[in-house]
């Protein structure tokens, strides 16, 4: 049986400025709680981190204040967050910031990137304000790698947290090295180390971007990527690794039958993975699948959450490499979770008729 979609809606819709990658993460208080970006384009710096509180279960969502504290006078450039809430309450978000330097944080032409930092803010109060940025460093030269966290951060256990990240490469640097890792908390997120290679191909040609993590019924990690072939600058199938000790060790990553990009799996309590991925061949859009052996997803019966239709891009990019043709797309990063009562609440951001924006659905799946 296919899952199907039992609700959606939008999280928010100015005409005035786009939204992106949208993360939704609900509460124990039966809340929803959502963070999103705001910029005049995807890879632009004039960024505003968004948060948005619904407590009808997405009818309507409210903007929380909270974040003026961390802004730095216009010193960084906010992105890419993520909010997950602890077992005592508090709420963290993680957060990519980029020194705001020139017109743009990304390079296009040379796939560089600005100075970045990850950090962690926190919150007491359900989301309604929030500390100033701790930074979460990485045990690597900044001659020669940019970080950027990556899905969630994982409360594995009260000893140790998972803060996913892939590496990029800074100006100036002779050559790209592309990792994805992580760094571990032993002290509940105040002290980070323990730097860990979740993926990378050793001869430099495939890259593992974007790397999403869900904990199956068993206790393993179960992660997947969207994988890059860098020499023909092509999309390969989605690909994924597992973990059976915790995050110390991680299996040789392998393809699935996926023919996606930026994908998020989803652990069933049966056993089973659902993904939401976006689909950029025809017809373009944001699908989701399910698999019971974790490399072949059941396509005959996978579901179409969104359907780009003729609002696929935003431009013609400068060139045609991957980073450059990333840079122009319409849709994307979708995100999702399970439910208290087992249905899966997913994100992502779109455009319809010029307007991009955050949207959610709540999917049933058999």
């Amino acid at each position: 049986m296919k899952p199907r979609i039992l609700d959606e809606g939008i999280i928010s819709h100015g005409p005035s400025t786009s939204a992106f990658m949208p993360v939704l993460t609900p509460l124990s208080d039966g809340s929803w709680i959502a963070v999103q970006y705001t910029a005049s384009a995807l890879g632009a710096p004039d960024t505003e981190v968004q948060i948005y509180k619904s407590q009808d279960q997405g009818v309507s969502w409210h903007q929380q204040p909270g974040l003026e504290a961390a802004a730095e006078a216009d010193q960084w450039s906010y992105r890419e967050s993520a909010i997950t809430e602890l077992p005592d309450g508090r709420l963290v978000m993680m957060s990519n910031r980029f020194r705001f330097a020139g017109d743009v944080l990304f390079e296009e032409t040379t796939g560089t990137s600005q100075y970045s930092e990850r950090v962690l803010l926190w919150s007491e109060d359900g989301g309604t304000s929030w500390s100033a940025p701790q930074v979460v460093p990485v045990d690597l030269p900044s001659d020669r790698y940019t970080c950027h966290g990556m899905g969630r951060l994982l409360n594995l256990a009260s000893d140790r947290w998972m803060y996913p990240l892939q590496t990029g490469m800074p100006k100036g640097a002779a050559q790209r090295d592309h990792k994805a890792a992580a760094v571990f908390s032993h002290d509940g997120g105040q002290t980070w180390g323990d730097l860990t290679v979740v993926a990378d191909d050793p001869n430099g040609r495939v890259e593992y971007h974007d790397q999403n993590t869900t904990v199956l019924p068993n206790g393993n990690l179960y992660t997947m990527f969207w994988a890059v072939d860098d020499l023909e600058q092509s999309d390969m199938s989605n690909h994924w690794a597992i973990s059976e000790d915790l995050a110390h060790t991680w299996s040789k990553p392998q393809p699935t039958n996926l023919r996606g990009q930026v994908c998020c799996p989803i652990a069933l309590p049966d056993g089973r993975v659902a993904v939401i991925y976006n689909f950029r061949h025809q017809p373009e859009g944001v699908r989701l699948a399910i698999s019971s052996n974790q490399s072949e997803f059941d396509l005959d019966n996978e579901i179409v959450v969104f359907d780009a239709a003729g609002e696929t891009t935003t431009g013609e990019a400068a060139s045609d490499t991957v980073l450059n043709r990333n840079m122009k797309i319409a849709f994307g990063r979708p995100n999702g979770v399970r439910l208290p009562d087992d249905d899966l609440l997913v994100s992502y951001w779109c455009t319809r008729d010029d307007v991009t924006h955050g949207r959610w659905a709540r999917i049933a799946v058999a």
